[in-house]
């Protein structure tokens, strides 16, 4: 379809109807169901406060599911020789000394107190290096000059893990 020179009247008859929508009436008849929905609470009177539910009272309230057996997620940090392994549950982290000695184990998702999203008890998914910009990011708010790693989880969440300490920072989701 041709692009319509300035100022130039523009066939609507035979643009898809996705495109023919006048935003100027869209936006007064969205602020006309707006008002009417501002004056219907307010002849109803004002509802009762919604609850405040934090994130533990949350998840120990929702039953826990059937489990799915998780994979096996493991990596190796080149510069400290530290192996991290996914335990079979797929929630704990654990951490292996050079030596071979166990360095931690920890739940990060628990031990961070993160609320879920899009899944109620999350799992871990996948281990890697961290990348500079986040690596950054993580040892000015950890306050700590690492080594860490990231990990992530199967609710989109993401974040970063200390390998001497397995403190866990959550970064983002997607």
């Amino acid at each position: 379809m041709k692009t319509p020179a300035a100022g130039a009247r523009v066939d609507n008859s035979t643009m898809p109807l996705c495109h023919r929508i006048n935003t100027r009436r869209l936006s007064r008849v969205a602020q006309s169901f707006a008002l009417v929905a501002l004056i219907a609470t307010a002849q109803a009177g004002d509802p009762a406060p919604a609850p405040v539910v934090d994130c533990a009272t949350f998840m120990a309230a929702v039953p826990p599911g059937p489990e799915l057996p998780s994979k096996p997620v493991s990596f190796r940090d080149n510069q400290t020789g530290i192996l991290l392994y996914v335990e079979t549950d797929g929630r704990h982290l654990a951490a292996l000394g050079a030596d071979g000695k166990l360095l931690w184990v920890r739940n990060p998702f628990e031990d961070s107190k993160s609320c879920p999203y899009r899944t109620i008890r999350p799992k871990l998914i996948g281990i890697a290096p961290l990348p500079p910009a986040l690596e950054r990011q993580a040892m000015y708010y950890m306050k700590r000059n690492g080594p860490f790693v990231e990990i992530a989880f199967n609710s989109s969440q993401f974040g970063a893990v200390d390998l001497t300490t397995g403190d866990y920072l959550e970064l983002g989701q997607n």
